[in-house]
């Protein structure tokens, strides 16, 4: 059998240089700019990116050994607890006096947020942040990005019974199946900062602190059952956005674990880890299990992503001054997976002088996207969806376009005429598909890979006249 790939070489050690013209963290880059602003990204902080003056860790460390006159050197909280200097200085509590403090600290001393959190906070696409620190730094910036929005603090706990209790440990069930930005799975509307190991406070082993903590922790996070039930769903289909967290290879690939393990594999929550130190296996391993690594410094790659997210964000507030948001002649409905089918049908549509209501020229950036779809869709004269064979493979996920189909069939029951104008994918079987009976009632326009609408536009301005 004849092999299509058939590579010889006359130096069978000769090193190969493939230079497929590619830049992958460009490339990289572009894809998170796109799933942020789907709203499908969650940064993760860690003790590295929180403070102005460097590691807070090891700001913290410092001043407890000075406190409790232990000798310098110590880089990390249970080398500290294990120094008998510590011990003998702190003969009541022994080694749990680390836990009172460090609140002592947490309540007397500010520590000012680092311009690269600041900076990413600000961009205000993360409405939910999760911290792998236990101080409050990340709240005092996030409230400052948020301005007069209440930010809720929330914090996982060894007790499962706080972990998953509403305001305490978890997002109400309401919340996890909100649909708040189109084409994602949910976020919460609240803007949200998360402990994923607990918040400082006096009471001992209430928070990690030494490897003993975080074992224990980790013991709770590995059991479905103990973990926030509704926050869990918001996870689903996301990326952890790793930034600051100074972990061992072990500590990375159990959090990725933890998050998929009970999870559908079409829905499971990925990682992309920022670190210039990374090690080799734990680069392998990510992307063993199709997760992300970027060897940069944090800030380098906040300052360079904060820079197209904004060129992104003035792109369509640029659309926005010129698109209409209500009494357009149709309104396209689609996955986000057939972007590049909406775009098209977009262009087509306005090049023969047919206002279209498309939510990337139209939506607001604000958490009330769905009411402004519901008045776009009750005041546009025709709907169309866009029918694909991403839709069968999305029939078990929730997402905003079924919504917009039933509101559709509402607003048409109510004209005297046909309302509902489906655009389906050549081969897409549309009436044994798994979409609704009230969609399939229509009558459907087939289009092909030349993405040609030429004849469903003219249709469409043909309708559009007679009305």
């Amino acid at each position: 059998m004849d092999n299509e790939f058939d590579l010889q070489l006359d130096d069978p050690n000769l090193e190969l240089d493939l230079d497929l013209g590619l830049d992958v963290d460009d490339q990289t880059l572009a894809y998170l700019v796109d799933l942020i602003m789907d709203g499908k990204v969650i940064p993760v902080i860690g003790s590295k990116l929180l403070y102005q003056k460097g590691d807070l860790n090891q700001t913290l460390i410092d001043i407890v050994a000075r406190q409790c006159r232990v000798p310098d050197g110590h880089t990390t909280f249970s080398e500290l607890v294990y120094d008998r200097a510590f011990t003998d200085f702190n003969k009541r509590l022994g080694r749990d006096s680390i836990y009172p403090w460090l609140d002592q600290i947490a309540t007397k001393v500010k520590f000012e947020p680092s311009e690269s959190m600041r900076q990413l906070l600000e961009l205000k696409q993360f409405p939910l942040i999760f911290t792998t620190s236990f101080m409050p730094v990340v709240e005092q910036a996030m409230q400052q990005a948020w301005g007069d929005r209440a930010v809720r603090v929330l914090k996982f706990s060894k007790d499962p019974q706080q972990s998953q209790t509403v305001g305490t440990g978890d997002i109400t069930a309401a919340e996890s199946i909100k649909d708040e930005r189109v084409g994602s799975v949910p976020l919460p509307s609240t803007p949200t900062v998360y402990y994923m190991f607990g918040r400082v406070s006096n009471r001992p082993h209430d928070y990690v602190v030494t490897d003993h903590d975080m074992l224990s922790f980790c013991r709770n996070w590995f059991d479905p059952s103990l973990r926030p039930r509704n926050l869990m769903e918001v996870l689903r289909g996301k990326y952890f956005l790793m930034l600051g967290n100074d972990y061992s290879d072990w500590l990375f690939r159990f959090i990725w674990y933890t998050m998929t393990c009970d999870q559908e594999q079409s829905s499971t929550t990925k990682m992309m880890v920022v670190d210039e130190t990374a090690d080799e296996p734990l680069i392998e391993f990510l992307a063993r299990v199709e997760n992300i690594m970027m060897r940069k410094s944090p800030e380098n790659f906040i300052e360079e992503l904060c820079r197209r997210v904004k060129e992104r964000q003035g792109e369509q507030s640029d659309k926005l001054f010129t698109s209409p948001r209500r009494g357009t002649d149709v309104f396209i409905s689609y996955s986000r997976a057939d972007s590049r089918v909406a775009e098209a049908l977009y262009n087509q549509l306005t090049a023969k002088g047919i206002s279209v209501w498309y939510d990337r020229m139209n939506l607001g950036q604000g958490v009330q996207f769905m009411n402004e779809i519901k008045e776009a869709i009750s005041t546009t004269k025709l709907f169309v969806p866009i029918l694909t064979h991403n839709i069968e493979l999305q029939k078990n996920e929730a997402h905003p376009y079924r919504t917009e189909w039933l509101y559709a069939t509402q607003v048409g029951q109510s004209m005297g005429r046909v309302f509902i104008h489906p655009l389906s994918e050549q081969g897409f079987n549309f009436y044994e598909a798994s979409i609704p009976e009230y969609l399939r009632s229509h009558n459907a326009t087939s289009y092909d890979d030349s993405l040609n609408f030429s004849a469903f536009v003219d249709n469409i301005m043909s309708t559009l006249n007679s009305l």
